[in-house]
C-alpha cells in the first residue's frame, strides 16, 4: 500500500499545482472547471476502493461516495445541458481536503482515518446540497 500513497499524494499535489497554474496564468476554462473536480472524485474513488478491497476501510464508505458522486455527475449532466455550470465553493474543496486526509491516514492503517472519513462524508453530502440549491436558483434565474 505505500506505492499507492505516494501516487495518492503526487497525484493531489499535481492536482493543487494544475489549479494554480490556472488561476495564475488565468486558462480557466468551462471544460477545466468540470473535469478537475471529477478527476479529483475519480481519484478518491479509486483510493477508496484500493483501500476497501485491502481491508483497511470498511466498503460502505466507497459506496456511499460512489452513490452521491454518480448523483452529482447525473446533476451536472443535467444542468450542463441548461448551459448552466455551478463552480466549485468552499464547502465542496473542505469535504475535497478532509477526505483526501482520511485517506492518507488509511494508507497509513491509522484508526482514526475512520473517524475523519465519517466527517467529509457528511460535510460531501452537504456541499452536494449546496450545489443542487445553487444550481436550482440558476435554472430559475435563467428562466
Amino acid at each position: 500500500m505505500g506505492s499507492w500513497l505516494i501516487v495518492f499524494l503526487l497525484a493531489g499535489l499535481t492536482d493543487i499545482l494544475d489549479g494554480y497554474i490556472a488561476r495564475k496564468f488565468n486558462v480557466i476554462s468551462n471544460f477545466g472547471k468540470l473535469a478537475d473536480p471529477l478527476a479529483d472524485k475519480l481519484l478518491q474513488l479509486t483510493a477508496l476502493l484500493l483501500l476497501a478491497r485491502g481491508g483497511r476501510l470498511p466498503r460502505y464508505f466507497f459506496y456511499i461516495l460512489c452513490a452521491k458522486e454518480l448523483a452529482m455527475i447525473i446533476g451536472s449532466l443535467f444542468f450542463l445541458q441548461k448551459d448552466v455550470v455551478v463552480y466549485s465553493n468552499w464547502v465542496g474543496k473542505t469535504a475535497s481536503a478532509i477526505l483526501f486526509s482520511g485517506i492518507v491516514l488509511s494508507f497509513l492503517n491509522m484508526l482514526v482515518s475512520v473517524y475523519l472519513l465519517w466527517i467529509g462524508v457528511v460535510v460531501s453530502f452537504t456541499a452536494g446540497v449546496n450545489y443542487l440549491i445553487k444550481f436550482l436558483k440558476k435554472i430559475n434565474e435563467n428562466g
